[in-house]
């Protein structure tokens, strides 16, 4: 079982750059406990992924105890069979079961996505409800408010994420993919609070709290 400290977090599943297929069981301090399926770029062992929780993420934040490797798989589709093995029996009657159901994990079909992008799209935000969304993570309501990794575990980050392990490596963008990603950006700006960065339009009003600019990990010493 790893030792706590990692937050949850939610890399892309690009499953065909990633060739570790694992379910494991994090556990909290008071006896409760959540499943979950995961593919990978590294091995289980070096995977620093935590889960990406949806409730009762507070749990992930203060009573984080340990994660354990459940079982590999060769193929997605039999971890996430087994994952769901797990959580059909307990998930409605444990009390200690953290998983609010049992359909996470099985991939939607193109139909299904397509029917929510189509729900989504044009949908617009008020100026009102964008600034309570930045109050809600802003300083001390930030998850990662007054934490600090370790250089160990942002080393193992860095490693996880570089060469063959990159979800873009051998990938060739076309001209017309640039240039989507180009337009995407133009007319805004990064603000920070001094622990997050995101980019917002420019002509929206900065939250309270932030401040034009961005944040960026501290470099790594030279040797």
């Amino acid at each position: 079982m790893q030792a706590s400290t990692p937050q949850p977090s939610s890399p892309p599943r690009l499953d065909g750059a990633k060739e570790h297929h694992y379910v494991y069981k994090i556990t909290f301090v008071d006896g409760s406990y959540y499943y979950g399926s995961r593919s990978s770029s590294v091995p289980p062992q070096e995977d620093v992924y935590w889960g990406s929780p949806i409730t009762n993420k507070n749990r992930w934040r203060e009573m984080m105890y340990g994660k354990e490797i459940l079982r590999t798989f060769p193929n997605r589709d039999e971890c996430t069979a087994f994952e769901l093995d797990l959580i059909r029996p307990v998930f409605r009657d444990d009390p200690y079961c953290l998983n609010v159901g049992c359909g996470r994990g099985v991939h939607q079909t193109e139909a299904v996505r397509t029917k929510i992008g189509q729900t989504m799209k044009g949908r617009e935000f008020s100026e009102e409800h964008k600034a309570n969304l930045s109050l809600a993570k802003t300083g001390e309501r930030h998850h990662f408010y007054g934490k600090t990794l370790s250089q160990e575990h942002r080393d193992r980050m860095g490693a996880s994420r570089r060469g063959e392990r990159n979800g873009n490596f051998g990938r060739d963008f076309s001209a017309e993919h640039r240039a989507n990603i180009s337009e995407s950006l133009v007319g805004k700006m990064w603000i920070t609070d001094g622990v997050t960065s995101t980019r917002i339009p420019k002509d929206s009003p900065i939250p309270d709290g932030f401040r034009r600019g961005r944040t960026y990990p501290p470099r790594k010493p030279k040797h």
